[in-house]
């Protein structure tokens, strides 16, 4: 997702602002007054069916999804999805990262038959497009297995990991995403009773997130813990006591470091 930094200036004078980077840094509460006053002058100005107007209404939906306003996001990130689906047609990128996002938010709500169908069809369409960033297909894939996962279809969500991480294999970009898919994927394994397989991709996902925080976001470090209750989970399935209490102190210290940077 791209980061708008500063203020953009209309032609007019008006002054309208994106202010992308204050989610992704966690700073939902100062976020989301400034972005719905920016969606507003946007709408106000340039029409609702803008491209800016659109990828405003995009990030409220995404700051709305973090603040647990998922009722409000799923709104939101529909009525953006389906304009820019219309204006700008399906394949284009803001309706491309609208898609995505509104898969994400039926993942959050629980409706997962509906966030496959979203996330499977927007992963189709970036696989396809010339202008799709690795990073951003690999997310798609990762959002799609862990929702597959959910469903207890794992060889499913196996498939759709391994092809994903052959094509990030591909790109020559340095993306914390591959360690984090490497982590889905061991949870995919350990769905299977696949224990041998699981664990190296389940410390190798963990380790590599952990090298590359300075990467993430502070908004998505929940992704190290999410990966480090995997391998809490792998060692717990197989009944490993001193494993499970390693990891759960290890993973503990980790996000105490984590909340200190």
């Amino acid at each position: 997702m791209p980061l708008f930094a500063g203020l953009r200036r209309m032609t007019d004078g008006a002054r309208f602002a994106t202010f992308a980077p204050l989610p992704y840094e966690g700073k939902l509460g100062e976020a989301e007054p400034l972005e719905t006053e920016a969606l507003s002058a946007k709408t106000r100005t340039l029409g609702s069916e803008h491209q800016a107007s659109l990828e405003s209404m995009d990030l409220l939906s995404v700051i709305y999804t973090r603040q647990g306003r998922l009722n409000e996001a799923e709104a939101l990130a529909n009525q953006g999805w389906e304009t820019a689906a219309r204006v700008l047609g399906p394949e284009h990128a803001t309706t491309r990262l609208a898609q995505r996002n509104l898969g994400q938010v039926y993942k959050r709500q629980g409706k997962l038959s509906e966030a496959e169908r979203t996330l499977r069809e927007v992963l189709e369409i970036s696989e396809r497009a010339r202008d799709a960033t690795p990073d951003f297909v690999l997310g798609c894939a990762i959002s799609l297995g862990e929702t597959l996962i959910s469903l207890g279809r794992h060889s499913d969500a196996e498939s759709i990991l391994r092809n994903a991480l052959v094509r990030s294999a591909m790109s020559l970009s340095e993306m914390w995403q591959t360690s984090q898919a490497r982590s889905v994927l061991g949870a995919a394994l350990t769905g299977q009773q696949r224990f041998e397989e699981a664990e190296p991709l389940l410390l190798a996902g963990y380790r590599g997130l952990i090298k590359a925080r300075h990467l993430i976001p502070p908004v998505e470090y929940s992704v190290i813990q999410d990966s480090g209750e995997r391998v809490v989970r792998l060692f717990a399935t197989q009944k490993l006591e001193a494993k499970i209490e390693e990891w759960k102190t290890r993973v503990r210290q980790d996000a105490e470091g984590l909340e200190k940077q």
